[in-house]
């Protein structure tokens, strides 16, 4: 399986369908300056209802970017639309990556971030971590600034 197969473009290419977050708590922009990606995410959490920890409840993700980092925004998206993510999760999801790229271990992904799978073929393709992960790091940092 190619890094860039037919899945990859598709998801990539459905980022432009998401409606933009007009009611958005907090913006922030993360960049990996050595290949030039670039994601704003803009993000609404509950850091005040019925949860002891702030959790996102939907995120929009503009990305300046590989098809790689397009593809994981649309996963993201989709993921926490279909169920809010907290700290704790979103760090569990970014252990999965690295365990699929160190080929540790048959990675189980929760049930709607199956679509991640996609990236399996990075693993030999160690420099292209950072196009996925850079998602994460975003998720993780507009979290971190929602206060509890």
């Amino acid at each position: 399986m190619s890094l860039y197969n037919d899945d990859v473009k598709a998801l990539a290419g459905s980022l432009s369908g998401f409606p933009p977050l007009t009611n958005a708590h907090s913006t922030l922009t993360v960049d990996n300056p050595l290949c030039g990606d670039r994601v704003t995410i803009h993000s609404c959490y509950d850091s005040e209802g019925c949860c002891e920890e702030p959790q996102l409840l939907a995120v929009h993700c503009e990305v300046r970017g590989c098809l790689l980092c397009q593809a994981t925004a649309a996963i993201v998206m989709n993921g926490v639309k279909q169920a809010p993510l907290n700290l704790e999760q979103i760090d569990q999801l970014t252990a999965c990556f690295d365990g699929m790229m160190k080929a540790e271990q048959q990675v189980e992904w929760p049930a709607h971030w199956q679509a991640m799978q996609l990236f399996a073929p990075l693993s030999a393709h160690k420099s292209r971590y950072s196009c996925v992960r850079l998602v994460f790091e975003g998720l993780s940092s507009a979290l971190q600034g929602a206060t509890p």
